[in-house]
């Protein structure tokens, strides 16, 4: 005997004995990639010892319990034996939608949107049966769709504090169940885990649920991300509170600061070219070769809008100076005092007999 048959037909056949006619549903099987209404109904019903009339009403709820699709059979013989309901009703049933967009999405596709659902069916019996039968089974339809990440890609490297975290799935938001929603958590890794594990596992430094949104910006009154650290994300679809569907789980890499050799002084230029000097911990390290005597050195910035800055230099021994001296000499020119925006400049620099030497020079920060 097929396992799918319920143990309720093993009494009917033992009341078969007796003379009391019984009426089981041996199984059902609804797809959630095909249902309609001839589907819906494509059931076995096995009749013990009698005939009589019966009306079939085959339904699907949500995991919110509320329903979704109900087909309505009109009135049915049932003869003694197994008993094809599908092939008995045929075209002549009633279909029913309610106003929710899962069901909208039913009558249009013919196929559940992506969630949780509970099919019944249940026997009414009209005549010639005392009793009727009732045979509920849960559908998972989280496979019917797809729910991925987009960015950052996995194993990435971001130069941005605050990324735009986007991810995708192939459903509206409108087919939610009532109790169901997204939520997007992003955690610090830790040495030799993977991604999936530190998800699972470490605590979040950023999440955020009832996502209706496919693009989620890590805010800036998080936890700040840091600099060469690694970190895992993931999107999750809950249910109730529990995880029905989740996206992999990917990690990526806030890109370190180059590592900065503050001995290796850049030597200033009389002309410019398409090489540039790239700034770090807003300082400029430089020096100045002097072939005559000592005297002052002038120093000015100019912006992409020939803004004028006038910075006062410091000299490799700490002294705030503008002095020069005849030969080798190192500057160290601090930018944080003037606040500089992100971009390029021009410095340039004046001796006592008007030569002039360029650095251009570009602040990322």
């Amino acid at each position: 005997m097929n396992i799918s048959i319920r143990i309720s037909v093993l009494f009917s056949l033992l009341l078969s004995m007796t003379g009391y006619s019984q009426l089981s549903i041996v199984n059902s099987n609804l797809l959630p990639y095909n249902v309609t209404g001839q589907s819906m109904l494509q059931t076995t019903v096995l009749s013990t010892g009698g005939e009589g009339t019966v009306r079939v009403k085959s339904f699907i709820s949500n995991s919110a319990g509320k329903r979704v699709y109900t087909v309505e059979s009109g009135v049915i013989s049932i003869k003694t034996g197994a008993n094809n309901i599908a092939a008995l009703v045929g075209n002549a049933f009633i279909e029913k939608y309610s106003s929710l967009p899962q069901s909208k999405y039913v009558q249009t596709h013919h196929r559940l949107p992506s969630g949780l659902y509970t099919h019944c069916i249940v026997i009414e019996p009209l005549t010639g049966f005392e009793e009727g039968d009732e045979l509920c089974n849960d559908i998972d339809a989280s496979d019917m769709t797809f729910l991925s990440l987009v960015y950052p890609s996995d194993n990435d490297t971001i130069e941005t504090n605050n990324p735009i975290l986007t991810w995708t799935h192939s459903e509206s938001f409108s087919l939610l169940n009532e109790g169901e929603h997204f939520k997007i958590i992003v955690v610090e890794m830790k040495d030799d885990q993977g991604a999936e594990e530190a998800v699972t596992t470490n605590q979040p430094v950023f999440t955020k649920s009832f996502l209706r949104s496919h693009q989620v910006q890590y805010p800036f009154d998080a936890k700040e991300l840091e600099k060469g650290k690694n970190y895992a994300w993931q999107v999750q679809k809950l249910s109730r509170g529990t995880i029905v569907n989740k996206t992999e789980a990917w990690e990526f890499t806030l890109k370190p600061d180059p590592e900065v050799h503050e001995h290796m002084f850049t030597t200033l230029k009389t002309s410019l070219d398409a090489s540039f000097y790239h700034v770090y911990n807003d300082k400029i390290y430089f020096r100045y070769d002097e072939k005559y005597k000592g005297g002052d050195i002038q120093i000015r910035i100019l912006n992409e809008r020939r803004h004028e800055i006038k910075p006062t230099l410091e000299s490799t021994d700490g002294a705030a100076q503008n002095m020069k001296s005849a030969g080798y000499n190192q500057y160290i020119l601090d930018l944080e005092p003037y606040n500089l925006e992100r971009g390029f400049y021009i410095m340039e620099c004046r001796n006592e007999k008007k030569e002039v030497y360029l650095l251009k020079f570009y602040v990322a920060e």
